[in-house]
């Protein structure tokens, strides 16, 4: 089985842990699952662990609940973090995160599961 193709141990899974792949090729990093790179074309990416350090690229705070479940969370602060290896990041943040602030990733329980969660690190 290719590394493609094999099941992520990431935070999806319940395993603490941001995964994503990289091009052996061109070097690109993507955090979305796919067979191939998405900038080269290339077959077979490999997976890898991110450290989970960044920095805040956007922040915004939810105030209305996507779903019904999420009611007793709100408000919370939803972050684009790009990740020191390259890829950028969608996940929920301190609420006095802002743009620019280095960040480092531990994960909370939210809806059942469990998500990133970037509070400021120095």
């Amino acid at each position: 089985m290719s590394s493609a193709q094999e099941v992520f141990a990431d935070w999806t899974s319940g395993t603490e842990v941001i995964s994503y792949q990289a091009c052996p090729v061109c070097k690109s990093a993507w955090y979305f699952r796919r067979r191939f790179c998405p900038s080269c074309g290339a077959s077979d990416p490999a997976t890898k662990q991110a450290s989970g350090r960044g920095v805040v690229y956007a922040e915004t705070l939810v105030h209305r609940a996507p779903v019904a479940e999420a009611r007793e969370h709100v408000p919370y602060k939803i972050v684009l973090v790009d990740i020191d290896e390259g890829l950028r990041v969608m996940a929920h943040g301190e609420a006095d995160l802002e743009i620019g602030d280095r960040v480092s990733a531990a994960f909370k329980p939210f809806l059942g599961g469990i998500v990133p969660f970037f509070a400021k690190s120095s």
